[in-house]
């Protein structure tokens, strides 16, 4: 069986990325019967691309992709790939294929919460869903959350929607725990309003714990939050080698965004042995299990009292990271895409 996999997100360093690079990674280490064709599309970040082992890369900036394959929906994939018997694509786009097609869709942020959603975005993913609800053979989500939530909203069949966990990275060791807590408590995820740090700078400053720092880590996205605080650090974006290390030492990571299609950074954090405070809402508890802490997003007292009182275990976290892999993510999706070639 021959594969193709649109993998153009791993140049943008995000959620999506680690999740799209660590699976194909693990996918093509593990499976050495089927043939797979990797292809991205990037203006500016080629050599990302090459280091990947990309050989079809195609000069398509994101918004020249949402045109050509979401908008006009022309262009066959296999004008790019050749012939391939299955195709999964980004969750950026829907190109037109002749190939069973896979679509990933992480979450319904743009429908549960569009709000949050920059006006791009939620054009971009609403057209790419409309071409999956009427072509996807199958869709590819994170969690049974999700799974549920494309269901409802998209009115997908739930035997259609193959729900592949996701893992923390090789850069967590487990066996790396860091006993030496400093006075900062980590907070993670692209500056936009579904992260809801303006809740949480609010509720670190009501907790007002002495000699004690809240830091925040990721990349400016289009949201803006007001603050006059010296003990509020915005540390910008940081290398994915170096987040073991601010994972370990934080006193706990804090982790209440309003919604998430998965939430890998509570399993980071876990496998460090960083205590994790997160939300209570979407699939959150999938992935913190009885090990965090859970707070209502939508309340600043419900994450101030957590900062004040969080009393989760280090043990109990590892053990629950340990519980998602990398390698039965692949396995899974392997076995997806037999399960796909053989159907009807």
């Amino acid at each position: 069986m021959k594969i193709g996999i649109d993998v153009s997100q791993i140049v943008y360093r995000t959620g999506v990325s680690n999740f799209t690079s660590n699976l194909v990674s693990k996918i093509l280490e593990i499976d050495k019967v089927n043939d797979y064709v990797l292809f991205g599309g990037t203006f500016r970040k080629w050599q990302i691309l090459r280091n990947f082992g990309v050989k079809k890369i195609y000069p398509f900036p994101p918004l020249v992709a949402d045109l050509v394959w979401n908008k006009l929906h022309v262009l066959p994939v296999e004008t790019f790939v050749g012939n391939v018997d299955v195709f999964q694509t980004s969750d950026w786009t829907c190109p037109p294929t002749y190939a069973k097609k896979i679509v990933p869709i992480f979450d319904m942020a743009v429908y549960k919460y569009p709000e949050t959603v920059h006006p791009r975005i939620l054009s971009t993913l609403k057209k790419c869903h409309e071409w999956a609800k009427k072509e996807a053979s199958y869709i590819l989500t994170i969690s049974q959350s999700s799974k549920q939530d494309i269901n409802e909203i998209l009115g997908i069949p739930l035997d259609k929607i193959k729900v592949v966990y996701p893992a923390a990275s090789s850069e967590y060791n487990k066996g790396k725990v860091q006993k030496d807590k400093k006075n900062y408590f980590l907070a993670v995820g692209t500056r936009e309003p579904r992260k809801n740090f303006a809740r949480l700078i609010d509720a670190f400053e009501k907790a007002n714990i002495k000699d004690t720092q809240l830091w925040i880590v990721g990349k400016t996205g289009w949201g803006e939050e007001k603050f006059n605080n010296p003990n509020i650090k915005f540390l910008g974006f940081v290398d994915q080698k170096d987040m073991p290390g601010l994972y370990a030492q934080a006193k706990a990571f804090v982790y209440p965004s309003l919604y998430e299609g998965f939430g890998i950074p509570i399993l980071e954090a876990m496998s460090v042995g960083c205590p994790v405070i997160t939300s209570n809402v979407s699939s959150m508890p999938e992935a913190g299990g009885n090990a965090v802490t859970y707070v209502d997003p939508l309340s600043v007292e419900s994450i101030a009292s957590a900062i004040v009182k969080f009393t989760s275990s280090t043990d109990m976290g590892l053990k629950q990271a340990e519980k998602f892999s990398w390698e039965n993510a692949a396995k899974v999706m392997v076995n997806v895409y037999e399960e796909i070639n053989t159907s009807g």
